[in-house]
């Protein structure tokens, strides 16, 4: 986890709610994709974060970690909307 001044927390802020708002739109517009596709696109995202041979830039990773944080929060609350649907 990287520490943020506040500057870069409103920059953090932005791109979270930009992914999230990106990922319940697709939820909408596509019935096709699923729990199992968000998860993949976050391991995918785990992946780019992992692979960090030659170092990045403090821009880059505030990008990364907000994504990261957005398809966490969206699935977390998906699985839940999913779970209270079966009871």
């Amino acid at each position: 986890m990287i520490v943020l001044n506040s500057l870069e927390e409103k920059e953090y802020q932005k791109i979270f709610e930009a992914a999230v708002k990106m990922i319940e739109e697709r939820r909408k517009i596509d019935p096709s994709f699923s729990i199992k596709d968000l998860e993949r696109l976050l391991r995918t995202e785990y992946e780019v974060e992992g692979n960090d041979q030659f170092g990045r830039g403090r821009v880059f990773e505030l990008e990364l970690s907000a994504t990261i944080a957005a398809h966490e929060f969206v699935l977390a609350k998906w699985k839940k909307e999913s779970d209270n649907s079966h009871q």
